[in-house]
C-alpha cells in the first residue's frame, strides 16, 4: 500500500468540493470541512474526512437535513462523574 500525503489546504478543497457537490448548503459545506478535517489532523481518523462519502450517501438518501435549523430546548447541568 502506497502513503499519499495531502496539505491541510488541499484536503479542505477535496472535502469541500465532494460536500458541494452532494448538495450541502455552504454554511454546512463548511462547518462539516473544517470538523472532519480537524479531527484528520488531530489523529481523530475514525472521525475525519472517511465519513465524507457516508454522509454524502445519507445525504442522497433523505437520511440527513442538509440546512438544519438547530434550536436549545432545555439547558440543564450534566454530570460525567470524572469519567473519560
Amino acid at each position: 500500500m502506497t502513503t499519499v500525503y495531502v496539505s491541510e489546504e488541499n484536503l479542505k478543497s477535496l472535502v469541500h468540493h465532494k460536500l458541494h457537490t452532494a448538495g450541502w448548503i455552504p454554511t454546512t459545506t463548511q462547518q462539516v470541512t473544517d470538523v472532519l478535517v480537524h479531527a484528520d489532523i488531530t489523529g481523530v481518523h475514525s472521525h475525519g474526512v472517511m465519513r465524507v462519502e457516508h454522509y454524502c450517501t445519507r445525504l442522497a438518501a433523505g437520511g440527513l437535513n442538509k440546512a438544519p435549523q438547530f434550536s436549545i430546548e432545555q439547558i440543564f447541568t450534566v454530570s460525567g462523574h470524572s469519567r473519560l
